[in-house]
């Protein structure tokens, strides 16, 4: 049984536009999926709180695909490099989505922070090898080359 237990579903939209950051946080622990996924999209707007950033990582390992999915997407615009880690886990889940998920979130993470690169560009190259899905595999492939240097006129990396 979740947090909310038998209760009445929280109000998510009530306590978002209240800036309820610990009851959002809460509601991301109730047993029902749309409750949490609701909850994840109105603390990802409130990124400056740091309990976001974390209740997004934590949302990583939620048994719901569906809300892991959410987190990775969420994860792309906080730009946290706490993130980097269990970005890399997500990109052996089980399910293609978050793995594509995961991919993205953590290419802009990266990008955007200059944290983890060489670590991001080492698990992105295992992820894409070892990736089953095909299409997953070429979008994988086209976020990793965003992380890679750029070639020079003449075929050189710079």
């Amino acid at each position: 049984m979740g947090l909310f237990g038998k209760l009445k579903a929280p109000d998510i939209e009530k306590m978002e536009k209240q800036r309820d950051v610990e009851g959002l946080i809460r509601a991301t622990g109730t047993e029902d999926v749309d409750v949490r996924n609701a909850a994840l999209r109105a603390i990802e707007n409130m990124e400056t709180d740091p309990r976001v950033k974390e209740a997004l990582i934590a949302a990583l390992k939620d048994k719901d695909w569906k809300v892991r999915i959410g987190a990775t997407l969420a994860l792309t615009t906080t730009r946290d490099p706490r993130a980097v880690e269990p970005l890399v886990a997500a990109l052996k889940d089980e399910n293609p989505g978050v793995r594509l998920g995961a991919a993205n979130a953590l290419t802009l993470t990266v990008a955007l922070t200059a944290t983890g690169r060489p670590g991001a560009v080492t698990a992105l190259t295992n992820a894409v090898a070892a990736e089953r899905d095909p299409e997953v595999k070429r979008r994988m492939d086209g976020i990793l080359h965003t992380l890679l240097p750029t070639e020079e006129p003449g075929g050189t990396r710079a």
